[in-house]
């Protein structure tokens, strides 16, 4: 005989089953993508399942998203379907997710060595994983980003699709809304912003090695570059420009990529082996413009440690910059370091660079050791404040701290970037509930305002602490010293990009975009070249103290709007490979340059653009076939970009108009 069950019974299984429902109900909505986030902070926005954005071919978008429920789910998955429209569809394998971790920060922004010691810390989302996260809990909702790599060759127009999240009792649906103009931003290699953020390879295999001393892992072995590669291959996709090097121990803190060597007779010799492996394989791992040595002076400046095959030991050689002996001592390394570097045909890459010296201790150096060995050296620093334009002459890379006016003149055909140190609190790259992340994105608008080649920050990767998640390194302000995470300090390793470094590339994306549409409005449409610099020039250097997250958003719906019926121009768009560079000789040239393309193609239109972007007119004075002369009398000294056009397609190529006659 069956039993009935009590109506009250029923109706309590009823009341569970409904609580259990209602305890794994699913919300989300798209966020700020700048909205930085504590840990259990609730979702901080209005709820928005719709992501109206627009962007370049070749582009990278992001989109903060938050997910919250009142109870616990642990079957939680996000997905992407494909963005489909009229010309195509965008596959929704060039959608990803990253997911927000949580780092120990700092509650407020300080200047240099305002924190001795942490009594407390704030765990902020800063750094970024590829690793799904699949539970959810009531206290502690999800941050995650979704990540669209816009492809080159989509036609223009609007691309719809959705983000699925789904788990527990229900599922949440997020659309996008996405228009494509017919710009096209360059490969990462092809940016011209010079990004310099310095390296310190070191670091993770004094972490490594700490944390596993029964397996320890030797410096510039294949095990360390193995353990570098996922952080270096992220920083060039950054558009990192120069490769950080240490030629001296402790130049900059750290081990020296080369090992200096008083033979037993009094001779030197110099080690470059790790020098040349870390330099060949950054290369090959898309960091290629410039290699960064560090340093003749700055850092331990006094002391020249060595090893003293007599002694079979490690010793120092004290000689202070300006005696006999340091210029003796450096005179020789710098010989033979050139007759390596022209081995490899890196010379001309190379930068001797030094680290916020003054100019009274830089010129002797420069005057008394660098420039008589080989006035070919080039030259850079970090500088706190403005150098005489004599001695700015001597240098090929300058970068003046942010906050103080430093002058571009004579730096047309050089680089001239800024940096942030530990002295701002705001622009900065700091990990604090007061700084946002739109600071850095503010820095390639910044750099666009100022007429600078880009931006430089120590540091990429100084990692002090053993604790992979902190970044409250020394005694600055959290941030300071990295701009990256490691995930753990055992094998296997991963890259956690910041959201700074996130927010910085995207600011660089800009940068480029300002790049084009210049150059594109200059002839095309002065009125819309006129607003692009209107905003432009909003980006002074205070800007960023307090007002960075609106300007940039202001910025990037100003490039947004003039994109939208722009026409890239094939010119730009169709960049020629090698085989099609154009020969212009002489180069560099003062009176006259001549230009032809290689197998006699007939140039239809040549034009002639300032590094800025801004066209200039350049007299043609004679032609004949496939040669065409022009005259350089009314340009002022600098680099030229030059765009030539066939009925094949565009050429390009770089000329140097020289102050001498050659």
């Amino acid at each position: 005989m069956k039993k009935s069950i009590p109506f009250s019974l029923f109706l309590f299984c009823l009341l569970l089953t409904g609580q259990a429902l209602y305890a794994q109900t699913l919300s989300g909505s798209f966020d700020n993508k700048f909205r930085r986030y504590v840990a259990n902070a609730s979702f901080g926005g209005q709820v928005n399942n719709v992501w109206n954005v627009e962007a370049w071919k070749g582009e990278r978008i992001t989109k903060q998203i938050v997910l919250w429920t009142s109870g616990q789910i642990d079957n939680l998955s996000v997905t992407a379907t494909d963005l489909t429209g009229s010309g195509g569809n965008i596959p929704a394998s060039a959608i990803s997710f990253r997911y927000g971790k949580y780092i120990k920060g700092d509650m407020l922004s300080k200047e240099c060595g305002e924190y001795p010691t942490r009594s407390d810390y704030q765990q902020i989302i800063d750094a970024w994983s590829t690793e799904s996260v699949t539970t959810l809990s009531s206290g502690d909702p999800l941050k995650l980003w979704a990540v669209v790599q816009v492809p080159k060759n989509i036609p223009k127009g609007t691309y719809t699709g959705k983000i699925i999240a789904a788990g527990g009792a229900g599922s949440v649906e997020l659309n996008i809304n996405l228009y494509v103009s017919d710009m096209q931003l360059p490969d990462v290699a092809q940016w011209t912003f010079h990004l310099d953020l310095w390296q310190f390879p070191a670091k993770i295999v004094e972490h490594y090695n700490a944390n596993n001393p029964s397996d320890p892992i030797a410096l510039w072995s294949d095990r360390h570059f193995a353990l570098l590669e996922p952080f270096y291959r992220e920083l060039a996709d950054c558009g990192q420009k120069a490769i950080t090097a240490h030629i001296k121990e402790n130049a900059l803190g750290v081990p020296s990529m080369v090992k200096w060597i008083k033979k037993a007779d009094g001779e030197w010799e110099y080690d470059f082996t790790a020098f040349d492996r870390y330099v060949s394989t950054l290369m090959e791992w898309g960091i290629t413009k410039q290699i960064n040595c560090f340093s003749p002076i700055g850092w331990n400046e006094d002391a020249i440690p060595y090893y003293d095959e007599a002694s079979q030991s490690n010793r120092t050689l004290t000689a202070v910059p300006g005696s006999e002996l340091y210029n003796t001592c450096w005179d020789n390394f710098l010989t033979h370091f050139e007759q390596h570097l022209d081995s490899k045909g890196w010379f001309d890459k190379t930068v001797l660079y030094f680290d916020e010296i003054s100019e009274e201790k830089a010129l002797p150096v420069i005057d008394g050791v660098i420039l008589p060995n080989n006035s070919s050296w080039k030259i850079g620093g970090a500088i706190t404040r403005d150098f005489s334009a004599s001695a700015k002459a001597k240098f090929h890379d300058l970068s003046g701290v942010l906050g103080r006016n430093f002058s571009t003149a004579g730096f047309e055909d050089k680089i001239f970037t800024f940096y942030t140190s530990c002295t701002q609190l705001f622009p900065n790259s700091f990990v604090t509930r007061e700084n946002t992340t739109a600071e850095m994105t503010w820095m390639g608008w910044h750099a666009a305002n100022g007429n600078y080649s880009g931006y430089l920050r120590w540091a990429y990767d100084y990692w002090q602490l053993n604790d992979p998640a902190d970044a409250r390194d020394g005694s600055n302000t959290a941030g300071d010293f990295s701009i990256v995470y490691r995930s753990s300090n055992t094998s296997p390793i991963s890259c956690y990009p910041s959201l700074r470094l996130m927010m910085l590339r995207e600011g660089i994306q800009d940068y480029e975009k300002i790049r084009i549409l210049k150059a594109l409005f200059q002839s095309s449409d002065p009125a819309k070249l006129q607003t692009l610099n209107t905003v432009i020039r909003k980006f002074t250097m205070a800007s960023g103290e307090d007002n960075a997250e609106a300007l940039v958003n202001e910025g990037q719906e100003t490039i947004a709007t003039l994109s939208r019926d722009a026409t890239m121009p094939t010119d730009v768009k169709n960049i020629p490979s090698e085989s099609r560079k154009l020969n212009i000789y002489p180069n560099p040239a003062s009176g006259y340059i001549h230009i032809e393309i290689p197998g006699g193609e007939v140039i239809s239109s040549i034009r002639f653009f300032q590094t800025s972007g801004r066209q200039v007119a350049v007299p043609l004075t004679e032609s004949y076939n496939n040669l065409y002369t022009f005259s350089l009398n009314r340009i002022p000294p600098g680099t030229y970009f030059i765009l030539a056009v066939t009925k094949d397609g565009a050429c390009n190529g770089v000329f140097i108009k020289s102050k001498n006659i050659y």
